[in-house]
């Protein structure tokens, strides 16, 4: 069943394993804007269950993902991106493997935002974790139609 429990486990493994990078988790989603603002990578579920799961972070946090991802020390803007949409391809994969069948996923979109996370109808909203990794802010939500799928 995923819970949110079992969506802060999913979370922080995965920052864990694919970043080797700690995450703590904030009861609240009070944060100031960044002054380079937030990149959210987004990726929609489709099928038995329809939705979109979400992984938002500061562009400079964005920066040290895809400079670990990639071992380069100042990763061009794209590959920024690149970094944070396979992030939440990553988290909506993990997703998946507690949704209905079938289901499929789409290809990542990112987009910038002075705000971190998504704008969304409080109740779509499923999931929503709010982490502290290396003094920035990430969220993780994910939102639906037909309840958390069991």
């Amino acid at each position: 069943m995923l819970d949110e429990t079992e969506l802060h486990r999913l979370t922080e493994d995965i920052w864990s394993t694919v970043l080797n990078l700690d995450l703590r988790r904030l009861e609240s989603g009070n944060v100031e804007p960044a002054t380079d603002g937030f990149l959210t990578g987004a990726v929609h579920i489709s099928g038995a269950w329809q939705g979109v799961a979400a992984v938002s972070c500061s562009a400079r946090l964005a920066r040290q993902v895809a400079s670990i991802m990639l071992g380069s020390e100042d990763p061009p803007a794209e590959f920024v991106n690149d970094a944070i949409g396979e992030l939440a391809n990553i988290t909506a994969g993990q997703v998946q493997s507690h949704l209905p069948t079938p289901s499929e996923l789409s290809v990542p979109s990112v987009m910038t935002a002075p705000s971190c996370g998504l704008d969304l109808p409080q109740e779509a909203v499923l999931g929503r974790l709010y982490f502290e990794c290396q003094g920035e802010f990430v969220s993780v939500i994910v939102a639906g139609n037909d309840g958390l799928p069991e």
